[in-house]
């Protein structure tokens, strides 16, 4: 079907699809594989197929209640510098705005704004400055979440804050302490399966190197095959978008990217030889060349946020032993 054919008959095929959603009609075989055709004829392979997967594929991320085991690191995780967003047990600031999440309807308040729920959401609190001494609320706030907020529902499963979730909660169970709770382990890995039968929606309204990353942290968390399937699509997920990546020094996407990769390069420390080094030299190449770039732009519009500043990062890298 050329251009000029398509642009006549997608009227028909939309109006064809919605009644299917409404249990009206039965689509046609071809017109679903057309429209799946122009879905991802320009996405690339490993988002192409995880959207064909999606359409056809029965949904299962929900499926089994057991957590598999988790592979034990060498070591414990080093955070950068990163202020506090959390005020009390149940207190948070973001944008400069301190509120309570005084029970779980918070989770979902829309009146608070979909930005500050999504950094709500993201749990950046578990690795900031002081993160050890408000170790109980952060389990607590944990074992809160799972039980507050279901599969797939509300703003805590959008890719805003779910890719950036998966690996705070990594990062929490390989601090010193008791490590991610059982019921945390279990949710991680149901938030993992949704994220990866959503890849093609996800690489597109977030940062695929987030996407990757998220991928790449729980697959070499948890034990499995499952989890060496995590890992290979987060490699080459990693690889598609590092071609035609760059950051910005001082933006806030560009301080994102800069933190994922050397998260990478430290998650690839923590366990050696499960992550190919070919890759990890590239990541550690290009964090450290953006890092090296010259800034672009004052840094004082993202404080309210939690991510780190560019000096923190650059410390980071040095600590890692990266050349900068």
């Amino acid at each position: 079907m050329d251009f000029e054919e398509r642009r006549r008959v997608q009227p028909s095929i939309d109006t064809a699809e919605r009644r299917l959603e409404a249990g009206d009609a039965v689509l046609s075989v071809g017109a679903v594989f057309d429209r799946m055709w122009w879905r991802v004829r320009y996405l690339p392979p490993v988002r192409a197929l995880a959207a064909v997967k999606h359409r056809f594929a029965p949904a299962d991320w929900g499926g089994g209640t057991m957590a598999p085991a988790v592979r034990q690191p060498v070591g414990s995780w080093l955070a950068p510098v990163l202020a506090s967003s959390m005020t009390g047990p149940r207190r948070f600031r973001f944008l400069g705005i301190e509120r309570e999440l005084s029970d779980n309807r918070g989770w979902r308040w829309k009146p608070w704004g979909d930005e500050w729920l999504s950094y709500l959401h993201a749990f950046d609190d578990l690795v900031a400055d002081g993160a050890d001494s408000r170790r109980e609320w952060h389990q607590s706030l944990i074992s809160n979440w799972t039980l507050s907020n279901h599969p797939g529902k509300g703003m805590g499963w959008s890719p805003r804050s779910l890719p950036r979730r998966v690996a705070n909660w990594v990062k929490f169970g390989l601090r010193r302490g008791e490590g991610l709770p059982e019921s945390g382990r279990r949710s991680l890995v149901v938030q993992v399966r949704y994220l990866r039968q959503r890849l093609g929606a996800f690489g597109k309204a977030a940062s695929p190197i987030s996407v990757a990353k998220a991928l790449l942290f729980a697959g070499v968390y948890f034990q499995g095959g499952e989890a060496d399937a995590w890992r290979r699509t987060g490699l080459a997920l990693l690889d598609s978008a590092l071609r035609s990546a760059s950051a910005t020094p001082a933006s806030m996407a560009g301080r994102v990217a800069i933190e994922d990769l050397l998260d990478l390069v430290q998650l690839a420390r923590l366990y050696p030889g499960l992550l190919p080094d070919a890759h990890v030299q590239r990541w550690e190449q290009t964090a450290a060349r953006w890092l090296a770039a010259p800034p672009a732009a004052a840094e004082a519009a993202f404080d309210a946020v939690p991510i780190p500043s560019m000096r923190a990062l650059a410390e980071y890298g040095q600590r890692l032993g990266l050349r900068i």
